[in-house]
């Protein structure tokens, strides 16, 4: 079948009163939808006033990620990149940057902040363990090196990877 590809899907759907499940019981990588969620751990610290949305941080080349992270060429023009944790929050959910995820995801102090921030919010069933760099990666069968910054690095070690056959 042209444009068939393997997978698997999971999703539910509900509309307020009762859900409708497929796959309910395995785990997906969450992929974007973390961006989200770290939005929200961050919004959660400015509430609790760890955090200002005004706060300005400088992004470095080191703090680039992968993928889609529009920012890497502001970061890559000078060689760093300065902006606010407001404007972070911003480009994670609405540009769908790696790059200002994984800088949010460090300034709350990792991933088991992130999780911890969840926990507390009640949001179960969901597992925020990695950040971007690592969990996609990890999914292309690789760890996480820093030299995966440069897009064409990251691209020669995926082709690297050996495939399994199913």
């Amino acid at each position: 079948m042209p444009g068939r590809i393997d997978g698997r899907l999971g999703a539910c759907v509900t509309d307020g009163s009762r859900m409708a499940c497929l796959r309910p019981s395995e785990h997906f990588p969450m992929q974007s939808v973390m961006k989200l969620l770290v939005g929200i751990a961050t919004l959660k610290g400015v509430d609790a006033g760890t955090l200002k949305l005004e706060e300005p941080v400088t992004l470095h080349r080191e703090d680039l990620s992968l993928y889609v992270q529009p920012i890497a060429d502001l970061v890559r023009l000078k060689g760093e990149y300065s902006t606010t944790i407001g404007d972070l929050i911003r480009r994670a959910i609405i540009d769908s940057d790696s790059a200002a995820t994984d800088f949010l995801i460090w300034k709350l102090g990792g991933p088991e902040q992130v999780q911890r921030t969840l926990t507390r919010m009640t949001i179960e069933a969901i597992r925020l363990d990695r950040d971007e760099r690592h969990l996609q990666t990890e999914i292309a069968g690789l760890t996480w090196q820093p030299e995966y910054i440069d897009p064409k690095v990251l691209d020669a070690a995926i082709a690297a990877v050996p495939t399994v056959e199913s």
